[in-house]
């Protein structure tokens, strides 16, 4: 995994989106992942309510994300695809 960081994180999901890989499912995971470690939930649950779909990697992830920061959670993660 890359080095945890904001900056670092940022730079790689605007080379994400420049790349034209913002809807793989894969990279979204990832990202998700690493956003939740930095504690950017925010961020993280822009990427989930983008995702067009889910695979269940996506959604252990997603459950398992209070557990990573217990104090911030996901909201509206009903819709499963």
């Amino acid at each position: 995994m890359l080095g945890l960081n904001p900056m670092g994180s940022q730079q790689v999901h605007d080379l994400v989106v420049k790349e034209g890989f913002e809807h793989d499912l894969y990279v979204s995971t990832y990202l998700v992942d690493v956003y939740a470690k930095l504690g950017k939930m925010d961020c993280a649950q822009k990427l989930v309510d983008e995702m067009l779909k889910r695979s269940q990697v996506s959604w252990t992830l997603i459950h398992k994300l209070p557990a990573i920061h217990p104090t911030q959670s996901l909201h509206n993660t009903q819709n499963i695809t």
